[in-house]
């Protein structure tokens, strides 16, 4: 049976005051004589928490400042939703925008395909260098550019979805080529010189 069961026909609240402006008014949660958290105000961060271990004014856990924004590993959020170190979303992640506020941030996608858009109207922009790689090639879209690698005669640098093995590559210094079915059927040089 509970030590204590509140029941009322209608609203039923329990309230908790502190004996003064600057105290806490929070419920202390032990396992025989070890502290092991905290549910209640923090009048030291200004927010509703929900921590665990001894110390309520830890970053650790759960705060809800006067503004209804939610930190996570921080007393003092910024956001609607602050989470301070990693987060783990197993599922769907929406977002209207996506933004990073440092300089050297970056996305990192571990695993899986990623698709940018769903009309043929979208348009996407980037500032800077676009480098995109396989496992044995890449391509780089620098600015006013597009960078290939000099692919081979058998493994042509640009090349056609249904043909691998037709296309273009760099057979050497200042020589370029058409190939088709891994045979070099055009050459160019700087020279002026067709083969």
């Amino acid at each position: 049976a509970a030590e204590l069961h509140v029941n009322s026909s209608g609203t039923t609240q329990i309230r908790m005051s502190a004996g003064d402006a600057s105290s806490d008014s929070r419920i202390e949660f032990y396992q025989t004589t070890s502290a092991k958290g905290f549910v209640g105000f923090n009048d030291g961060t200004d927010t509703m928490v929900i921590n665990y271990g001894s110390d309520i004014d830890a970053t650790t856990g759960l705060h809800i400042n006067s503004s209804g924004r939610v930190g996570i590993g921080t007393t003092s959020p910024t956001r609607t939703l602050h989470v301070e170190g990693d987060a783990l979303v197993t599922g769907v992640l929406t977002a209207q925008e996506f933004h990073t506020e440092y300089v050297s941030a970056s996305v990192v996608f571990t695993s899986g395909s990623t698709r940018f858009g769903d009309d043929t109207g979208d348009i996407h922009q980037f500032t800077g260098s676009l480098l995109v790689s396989s496992s044995t090639h890449s391509t780089k879209f620098d600015t006013g550019h597009v960078i290939f690698p000099d692919g081979s005669q058998t493994d042509p640098s640009i090349r056609f979805a249904s043909e691998g093995d037709t296309g273009f590559a760099r057979f050497g210094g200042d020589n370029v080529g058409l190939i088709a079915n891994s045979v070099a059927v055009l050459s160019a040089t700087a020279q002026g010189n067709y083969t």
